[in-house]
């Protein structure tokens, strides 16, 4: 993700320890198509993904199953995926995520790519390895340096 700028802005990676074990990795524009892999239930500490959007729910659906019980689940998404009546249904099953920081400024994507949406990480921190507040914050890039603020 890019700044306004176009320089490069803090991962969520800067926020948590990452385990030093097995990582796996699907990417449908290199022909590993995440919801058809069959990657195991319950082996993963730490699943992190940008899911497109109109696949979201079927990514979290897998994502939750193949998470140990204390696991982190972080997806970055619209924010506006919170929303519909439809989805209703959905938060229901899944549970709503433990934490979810907003991003600022509004991430641009590689090759400029953006739109008009505003961004956030939804976070199932059931192992507490995301040092962020519960419930709704922001993530604020100042000079490439992320700062918390709560809401």
């Amino acid at each position: 993700m890019l700044d306004e700028e176009g320089a490069p802005l803090p991962t969520i990676f800067n926020l948590m320890p990452l385990p030093d074990e097995r990582k796996d990795w699907c990417e449908l524009r290199q022909g590993v198509d995440y919801l058809e892999a069959d990657l195991g239930c319950g082996v993963y500490d730490l699943i992190v993904t940008n899911p497109p959007f109109s696949l979201t729910e079927a990514f979290i659906r897998k994502s939750l199953k193949e998470l140990k019980p204390d696991g982190t689940l972080i997806y970055l998404q619209r924010v506006n995926f919170l929303g519909t009546a439809k989805r209703v249904p959905f938060w229901a099953e899944v549970g709503f995520p433990d934490k979810t920081p907003v991003l600022v400024p509004r991430p641009r994507f590689v090759r400029g790519g953006t739109d008009s949406c505003e961004y956030c990480w939804y976070i199932w921190d059931r192992g507490g390895r995301v040092n962020l507040p519960p419930g709704l914050s922001h993530l604020i890039a100042e000079g490439h340096k992320l700062k918390l603020k709560a809401a």
